[in-house]
């Protein structure tokens, strides 16, 4: 495999203003499921990872990111991986509940990413 070595590319006032759209979309997705329970979010997770991993779409994604970098192969060799992952987000809370720590006096903010 060939890696093109170079400096660094110019970022255009286009590709950053699609950039902006793009957070700001990510954002409000990220406000519109501000409330979704645990069950919700595992059936969202499991919607995204078979949307990507089929196969059709990630040839796809894997063409365009050879187009985009030059690099890699246009083979979605790492389609399983995103089953893979997927089957191991589940098996764990990925949301904190709202309780109050007596103890501390803090409180776990509702529907946050638990850490």
């Amino acid at each position: 495999m060939t890696v093109a070595v170079g400096g660094a590319r110019h970022i255009t006032s286009e590709e950053q203003a699609i950039a902006r759209t793009l957070i700001e979309r990510a954002r409000g997705a990220m406000a519109a499921i501000a409330d979704y329970d645990q069950a919700t979010v595992d059936r969202l997770c499991r919607a995204i990872a078979w949307a990507g991993g089929n196969e059709q779409t990630a040839t796809t994604l894997a063409s365009m990111s050879v187009d985009e970098s030059g690099m890699g192969s246009r083979e979605p060799k790492r389609r399983a991986k995103v089953l893979g992952i997927l089957r191991d987000a589940l098996r764990q809370r990925s949301m904190a509940s709202s309780r109050r720590s007596r103890t501390r006096g803090s409180s776990s903010t509702p529907n946050r990413p638990a850490s």
